[in-house]
């Protein structure tokens, strides 16, 4: 669920709250307690059909600006009830919902913001979420209109993966890094300097769907060219192009 950032008429968000995202003013309404129960057996019933389509688990959506992640960032919620500001009353009844409808070994993990709005709150977070029988934490960014992110100096590698790091030292369940990862060696350094237990290959993948295979065989897998506004569909072409050219050469 969007939130705020949804292109529908009806705005919703944990309190009001008015972002411009692409330089489209968007106004969201604060969503009642009712409204708030119907979200979360939403999430509860979406993960069940999962588990009954023969999916191992599902993963939260709990960040890139999403619903979940306004609930998290204390500059968005502002609600003084049960829901408010530290955003985890959400989460603990859908995390509670799902474990009724699915059987133990129903893996359920999250996508988690770790500047939500700080580095220190993304942490607190991760902890909770391991308190309350969190599988695996996916991390990247958060409601970054209100996010402030940071890394130090020469770090090599983007502030989500030194989020991810720092979260794995606060964490025992396993956690993933993600961002800007084009090839083997820079995952290789990634694992290394983390200490995380997997790294996730986005734009990698879509380019060349054989990422894994040639990293594992030292072959050149292509990059991303991180072109036109969509990046992925507009010059596919070019991408593509480039792909095939460096299959011909091998």
């Amino acid at each position: 669920h969007a939130g705020v950032i949804s292109a529908t008429e009806d705005r919703v968000c944990p309190s009001e709250y008015t972002c411009v995202q692409k330089g489209i003013e968007k106004r969201g309404r604060a969503l009642s307690v009712e409204e708030i129960h119907r979200l979360e057996e939403e999430f509860i019933e979406a993960a069940r059909r999962a588990y009954q389509a023969g999916y191992d688990g599902v993963e939260l959506h709990g960040c890139h600006s999403y619903l979940l992640s306004q609930f998290m960032n204390r500059l968005v919620n502002k609600r003084n009830d049960e829901y408010g500001p530290d955003g985890m009353e959400i989460l603990r009844r859908i995390l509670e919902g799902i474990r009724k409808v699915t059987p133990p070994e129903f893996i359920v993990g999250i996508r988690l913001g770790a500047f939500e709005p700080e580095l220190s709150d993304g942490m607190k977070h991760a902890r909770w979420l391991e308190a309350h029988g969190i599988d695996f934490i996916n991390v990247s960014y958060g409601f970054d209109m209100e996010a402030r992110r940071e890394k130090p100096d020469g770090y090599p590698f983007a502030e989500a993966i030194y989020g991810a790091k720092k979260i794995k030292e606060a964490v025992s369940v396993p956690v993933f890094a993600v961002y800007g990862i084009q090839d083997g060696e820079t995952a290789e350094a990634v694992l290394q300097d983390t200490n995380v237990d997997m790294v996730n290959i986005g734009r990698g993948v879509l380019v060349n769907y054989q990422w894994a295979n040639d990293v594992k065989e030292g072959r050149d897998p292509g990059k991303c060219l991180y072109c036109s506004t969509c990046m992925w569909r507009v010059d596919a072409d070019r991408c593509a192009g480039r792909l095939k050219r460096l299959r011909e050469s091998r």
